[in-house]
């Protein structure tokens, strides 16, 4: 039996506002939806950091073809490595001049 891939899944997902965003655009009456852009979408339990529960969005997501998802993680990957190599040449370039500092009070002594 071949099974059939998901390409589209819907999800009941629970919005939140920090303690820093205006609620007045989510009150009724309101015709300002611009709220939407600070809304946060978590499944934890956000009033432990201060956040208010507004309501619930039902979330879309188209997921893409395995191939197009592997080489999306694959150049995921590579910018981490990039920085990781990038980071670790700062690093040596530090230990390289202590050493060359070091290197020459030993000829001035």
């Amino acid at each position: 039996m071949t099974v059939a891939k998901q390409t589209r899944v819907l999800k009941d997902v629970p919005v939140w506002i920090t303690e820093h965003d205006d609620p007045s655009g989510l009150l009724p009456g309101s015709k300002d939806s611009s709220f939407v852009r600070s809304c946060n979408f978590s499944f934890g339990e956000m009033q432990n950091h201060g956040w208010t529960r507004t309501g619930v969005a039902t979330i879309t997501v188209e997921l893409i073809d395995e191939k197009a998802l592997i080489a999306n993680k694959v150049e995921s990957l590579n910018v981490q490595l990039r920085q990781v190599r990038a980071d670790a040449e700062v690093r040596c370039n530090r230990i390289l001049e202590q050493i060359s500092k070091l290197q020459a009070l030993e000829f001035t002594a």
